[in-house]
């Protein structure tokens, strides 16, 4: 039987990806009440249904940070590998759940044999590592500039900063409110949703469809045969030995498998084919009638030999034998260690090696038009039959040695950059409170006329970049304003990073300087406290007339503090009342020993209604009643009367003589003009507020 797939149907099912089940589900979707109204709630179904991902103890727990160890244990059984590598170099601990899993990991080269800690929370930039190796993601030359659009984009270095603009680049990767944020950890929903942007699609095996299906974002781990169909991005992986793509068109076309044996692409089309596979020697065959853009050695074991016309090959995984036959356009080699043939009878008009390639061997028994060294210990040699028409020098540290055949011309463009540049930055020793920092850069031991990129930060977070052209007079200068509050650090790091790009790679240079910071006296905050603090209080109700929103609604207590001090208010004993009209508190001062109002107590309560409204004003408690009102209809105890005893602080209503609450309203205006008030409050004001203590209502 043919096995082919099916565009899977359920709308929110179209983020999830074909695996086997990593963990046996014990409980409904409907059981997770954690995944409910999450922002990844789609795409957590569709991975929970397909046995991607498990609850434990009633959740999901989709914003909980992903370890290493579970990471790898879903790509592994995604890719459908059953070879297993030599863990003993990872210093597992003996009898963990997760040792099979590393082993498969190792094998198919997501992680490097060295020590890691696999219970340790996964970083968004070992996330983005570990995508790119597994699906082959970063090309031999990403596009750097799509990270200028983050504020830490430029904070990237190496390979992360590849990783990170390939997968951006292909929106597998998207910013967090204008960040990388590549350190942050990340989250299992997180994981989830950057991995089924890589395959959008879920597929089923199934019979053959009437009609030959489209594929977008699909993997197979089996044997597979795809003929006459339309694919967009399909990868190959596990036991995916054998395929056929005869007849069909491909956008990209990834081969992961464990071993490759055959690839059938008579009369295909494919715009990118990838190989990498994990071991064994493969030879592709580019018969005519196929067409296949770009091919793209990837990481793995074996060589690889393409015969037929390319128009481009890129040798981006490290220790690959690559043999070409055929007539090709631009070979690009960013791997270490590269070890390539180019046959009798063949040519390439461009062989470029990358600066980041390192200790590559070319060896020319075929016609290379153009050979572009970037790369450091790059080896050119070849026999009678071979021929280089041009060698054009990129390498500061190229050696005429390392030719080992003689090019008919050689171009010496090679530009040394700022690598021997010493960067010093002159700051001032403090700053002074208010004043503007000005950091200036002087760039020694390059030469005039080196265009570069400049990054300036405060405290590790870039606030500016220039363009820079060495020279001179030329002196790059930064000029910033700190945000001055009472609590900010006693000094600032300020650094600048400044890189050299040309066509293929970056050098960077950093400096960096600490800088004191003076501060406003206390005295100029708390101005600026009363200040902010007599615009912010108002009388008048502003809720909506519910209890909930009086509990959730209230000055701070510091601000109230400021409030009644800046006012002036007095008192003939060691305490002060203070009735928020607005936010219905009975606020409760203390003097201190300083002779300063501080925050006793804070009392929810009921002012007047409209109409009865509690009158405005500063007045004086007069005097006390243990046991209350009660009248035909209502008890209110104890009262504790002021403004000449015509208003009182009291608790609510009660039925007459009895403990049972025949009005619960507080929060909100509601009394005759009374302040109604919990039993708890009203009886410690009953208790420790003297008579003749002033009353302010505002």
């Amino acid at each position: 039987m043919r096995i082919l797939l099916k565009r899977a149907v359920a709308a929110l099912c179209a983020a999830a990806v074909l695996c086997s089940l990593l963990f046996a589900a014990t409980s409904a979707w409907e059981d997770y009440s954690d995944a409910k109204g999450h922002w990844a709630e789609p795409v957590l179904r569709s991975c929970y249904e397909n046995g991607l991902i498990e609850g434990y103890s009633g959740k999901l727990w989709p914003d909980a940070d992903i370890t290493l160890a579970e990471s790898l244990t879903i790509m592994v059984r995604l890719l459908g590998t059953e070879r297993l590598a030599d863990v003993s170099p990872l210093e597992i601990p003996d009898d963990v759940w997760y040792t099979e899993a590393a082993a498969k990991a190792l094998f198919v080269g997501l992680i490097d044999a060295a020590p890691a800690d696999m219970d340790m929370p996964l970083t968004r930039v070992t996330a983005f590592d570990i995508l790119s190796r597994a699906f082959e993601l970063t090309g031999a030359e990403p596009d750097l500039g799509v990270l200028l659009r983050y504020a830490d984009g430029g904070s990237l270095n190496g390979q992360s900063r590849r990783v990170a603009a390939a997968l951006t680049e292909r929106a597998i990767v998207i910013g967090d409110d204008g960040y990388v944020s590549v350190n942050r950890a990340i989250t299992r929903a997180e994981f989830m949703a950057i991995l089924t942007r890589v395959l959008p699609e879920h597929l089923l095996l199934t019979d053959t469809p009437d009609e030959p299906p489209r594929y977008d974002g699909a993997i197979f781990t089996k044997n597979t045969t795809l003929e006459n169909s339309e694919l967009a991005d399909v990868y190959f992986a596990g036991a995916a030995a054998e395929i056929s793509l005869a007849g069909s068109t491909a956008g990209s076309v990834t081969v992961l498998s464990d071993e490759l044996s055959s690839l059938d692409l008579s009369g295909a089309s494919v715009g990118r084919l990838t190989l990498a596979s994990k071991s064994g020697d493969f030879e592709l065959e580019v018969a005519e009638g196929a067409a296949v853009k770009t091919v793209v050695i990837g990481s793995g074991g074996g060589s690889v030999r393409i015969a037929g016309d390319v128009a481009n090959v890129e040798i981006v995984g490290d220790d690959r034998a690559v043999t070409l036959n055929g007539e090709f356009g631009t070979v690009v080699v960013f791997g270490n260690r590269a070890d390539i043939v180019i046959e009798e009878g063949s040519s390439v008009r461009e062989l470029r090696f990358l600066r980041d390639c390192r200790e590559c061997t070319a060896t020319l028994d075929g016609r290379v038009e153009r050979a572009v060294v970037y790369g450091r210990a790059v080896r050119l040699t070849g026999g009678e039959s071979g021929k280089l028409d041009v060698l054009e020098l990129r390498d500061a540290h190229w050696e005429d040695a390392q030719a080992e055949l003689t090019p008919s011309k050689i171009v010496d463009n090679r530009e040394y950059g700022i690598e021997n540049a010493v960067v010093a930055l002159t700051a001032p020793e403090k700053l002074f409170a208010g004043n503007t920092l000005r950091v200036y850069a002087m760039v020694r031991n390059v030469a005039d006329g080196v265009p570069c990129d400049g990054t300036w930060l405060v405290d590790g977070v870039p606030v500016g970049t220039f363009k820079f052209t060495t020279g001179a007079s030329a002196s790059p200068e930064l000029r910033y304003n700190f945000t001055y509050s009472r609590d900010m650090p006693a000094s600032a790091k300020i650094a600048l990073i400044l890189r050299y790009a040309d066509d293929d790679g970056k050098t960077e240079m950093r400096a960096e300087v600490s800088v004191k910071l003076g501060n406003y006296s206390e005295e100029y905050w708390r101005a600026r406290d009363v200040e902010r603090v007599l615009a912010l209080v108002s009388t008048g109700y502003a809720g909506d007339y519910t209890t909930r929103w009086a509990e959730t609604h209230d000055y701070q207590s510091g601000d109230k503090e400021i409030w009644v001090n800046a006012m002036g208010y007095t008192s003939s004993s060691n305490y002060l009342l203070w009735v928020s009209i607005k936010y219905q508190r009975v606020n409760i001062f203390q003097r201190d020993a300083a002779g300063k109002w501080k925050l006793l107590r804070a009392c929810l309560a009921a002012t007047g209604a409209s109409g009865t409204d509690t009158p405005i004003g500063v007045w004086k408690t007069t005097y006390k009643q243990k046991w209350g009102w009660t009248t035909d209809t209502y008890t209110a105890v104890p009262v504790v009367r002021f403004k000449g005893g015509g208003y009182a602080f009291h608790s609510r209503l009660y039925y007459p003589n009895t403990h049972i609450l025949q009005d619960p309203s507080i929060g909100f205006p509601v009394s005759h003009g009374c302040i109604r008030l919990y039993d708890e409050d009203i009886q410690f004001i009953y208790d420790y507020i003297p008579d003749g203590t002033t009353t302010v209502v505002y």
